[in-house]
């Protein structure tokens, strides 16, 4: 029967086989969801309060070191820069000047995802002292769900090898991931969950420590520049009060010499009628 609709209905046929394979497609997203869920530890097992700092590299100039993530899951060998020069600095010591970063070897990056820096937008102004960045493990609240986007935000996959790797810089909140599209094995994935968790809460982390750091900088600029247009209002206002201070006092010589010429001018007239 159905066979026989479609013959008669081909637009009809291929908008259910449309909607058939979405189907599909969402309840395998879901299921493979739920596996790097399940890999994902629910408490602090496996985090190490020690862990080493990522490596940043702040960026100065307002264009991306990359070209912007879409959408697309994969990450193209032309997005990585190999001659741009950054201002690099650690956590654990300030390197000054500029120096060269250059990626061209997948087969290391995968080897040594430590190694990978992050690229942090520069922060208006040092951060004074007490106030660097310490890493420590996410918040117990933290869902499940929020970690898993969490993972997807900091996870590309290889366009020529197929294999997840970490990014450089998280993508935008909104994005979302279709772990199917990756084309990597279930299990493939459930052990990158397991091995990379840690580190990219560690990069989440300093990505968050940086953006309070910018907003509590903003705060102060904020503080500052409403104190200083306080001043020069208070001083516009004391200029203006002395400006008419100073012109009621000359009214008042002005009316008092007046009244002296009018008194003089009396007498004077008193003086001549005798």
């Amino acid at each position: 029967m159905r066979d026989r609709i479609f013959t008669m209905y081909p637009a009809a046929a291929e908008v259910y086989f449309s909607k058939h394979r979405n189907f599909l497609n969402e309840v395998n997203e879901h299921r493979l969801r739920q596996l790097i869920l399940n890999a994902i530890p629910c408490d602090y097992s496996g985090w190490n309060s020690n862990a080493t700092m990522p490596t940043i590299i702040w960026k100065s100039g307002p264009e991306p070191l990359f070209e912007p993530v879409s959408d697309d899951i994969y990450t193209p060998a032309s997005m990585v820069s190999t001659s741009r020069k950054t201002s690099v600095s650690s956590m654990s010591s300030i390197l000054t000047g500029d120096a060269e970063y250059s990626v061209t070897d997948a087969a290391k990056i995968a080897s040594d995802p430590a190694s990978i820096p992050v690229f942090i937008p520069a922060l208006p102004r040092a951060v004074p002292e007490g106030q660097s960045c310490i890493l420590r493990g996410p918040p117990s609240d933290m869902s499940h769900q929020a970690k898993l986007l969490c993972l997807a935000r900091w996870t590309l996959f290889d366009e020529q090898t197929g294999q997840p790797r970490l990014a450089m810089e998280p993508r935008e909140k909104e994005f979302e991931m279709s772990w199917t599209q990756s084309g990597v094995e279930d299990a493939e994935l459930v052990e990158w969950a397991k091995r990379m968790w840690w580190m990219v809460w560690a990069r989440q982390h300093v990505v968050n420590w940086a953006g309070m750091s910018r907003r509590r900088t903003q705060k102060e600029d904020e503080k500052k520049a409403k104190k200083v247009e306080q001043e020069k209002k208070k001083e516009a206002s004391e200029d203006k009060d002395g400006s008419e201070k100073q012109k009621n006092t000359g009214e008042k010589v002005c009316q008092v010499e007046d009244t002296a010429a009018g008194s003089s001018a009396q007498d004077l007239n008193k003086i001549e009628g005798h």
